[in-house]
């Protein structure tokens, strides 16, 4: 794209920025199909009371996670409403209990106040960002499973390398739903890096 002159915009981030809404839009099409797929199986069950859909091994295996004298409950931490609001209604319908924070500080109070399973953080989640609350979880002996998330694929080294020497897993935006679930469910079974 040619920058036309005296212009003041930053084109390199107006092209990012571009790329990141053209992931998110994939991120949300995903989420939406999937809950739309749960949606109508509901409606099956609920017409076919009697009759049980043939599940797989992983379906079974979130069912018997699921049908714990405990819920599993997640919290998930991003200062994008919008993300948080998919992951959190996908991670519901697989029945899971959600909480939501859309800061660090209002991670930490959650923290604080409830017994967790697991969490999801965003890796630029303000106030002062996921890392740095990561390691302040970690230095009050939190030893809650948690999963770091980030749109930034340009993440050096020593901060990759942080993440996982605090016992947490790395995913790259966009996830779709399948990938969603499948973190929720190795996070709430404990098997962290």
């Amino acid at each position: 794209m040619v920058k036309p002159p005296g212009d003041e915009y930053d084109w390199a981030h107006l092209q990012s920025s571009a790329q990141q809404l053209s992931d998110q839009a994939r991120l949300y099409a995903d989420l939406s199909a999937a809950l739309q797929q749960e949606a109508e199986r509901l409606r099956a069950l609920a017409q076919n009371e009697g009759l049980r859909p043939q599940r797989s091994n992983s379906d079974s295996e979130r069912e018997t996670l699921r049908s714990a004298s405990i819920v599993p409950v997640i919290l998930i931490a991003d200062d994008d409403d919008l993300t948080t609001e998919l992951f959190a209604r996908g991670l519901r319908a697989q029945g899971y209990i959600v909480k939501t924070a859309s800061t660090t500080e209002e991670a930490t109070r959650e923290v604080e106040g409830r017994r967790f399973d697991a969490i999801i953080m965003d890796l630029h989640i303000p106030h002062p960002n996921g890392l740095a609350a990561l390691r302040s979880l970690r230095s009050m002996n939190c030893a809650i499973p948690c999963a770091i998330i980030t749109g930034d694929y340009s993440l050096d080294d020593a901060t990759t390398t942080a993440i996982h020497e605090l016992g947490a897993e790395l995913r790259f935006k966009p996830l779709n739903f399948d990938e969603l679930r499948d973190l929720a469910d190795t996070l709430v079974r404990g098997r962290g890096p």
